[in-house]
């Protein structure tokens, strides 16, 4: 073989190695979030400045499998509790049999007398979660730090 050929034979292999390990780096750095970083915490919606003046809290909590919705009305906490689990996929519909079993996705799956919600984790640190909200196309974002203190 013509050692030019044989060398640019070898740069293309190395690149194409190179390729394929990035790749497979981008494949499993697909984030995944634990429950044990999303439970526990009041997540408080964060409105625009507009809202905000407006709207009394509101936000989740996860915990102990359950999503629990809550609001401010008149000085009292107000909830609603469903079932949740996180998943590794878009799940089309809510499986009971995943409750408890999935400790780790990048979806909030959950269902409630008014329906099925998936939701897809975007960001989440210590005190800030980003989710996408696909039944209604939009982006939320909560904060661990309430938005309004109650009078």
């Amino acid at each position: 073989m013509i050692p030019q050929l044989k060398k640019t034979k070898n740069i293309v292999i190395s690149l194409i190695a190179i390729i394929c390990c990035v790749a497979a780096s981008y494949a499993q750095n697909d984030d995944t979030y634990t429950a044990e970083m999303l439970e526990g915490k009041d997540w408080y919606v964060k409105f625009i400045d507009e809202e905000q003046k407006e709207r009394d809290s509101q936000g989740i909590r996860l915990e102990n499998n359950q999503f629990v919705s809550f609001f401010y009305s008149n000085n009292r906490r107000k909830e609603v509790v469903a079932p949740y689990y996180l998943s590794p996929t878009q799940d089309k519909t809510f499986i009971t049999s995943k409750i408890g079993l999935y400790k780790s996705g990048s979806y909030i799956i959950s269902q409630d007398k008014y329906g099925f919600t998936c939701a897809k984790i975007l960001s989440l640190t210590n005190d800030t979660l980003i989710i996408y909200c696909d039944w209604n196309r939009s982006q939320l974002t909560f904060t661990t730090q309430r938005t309004k203190q109650i009078h």
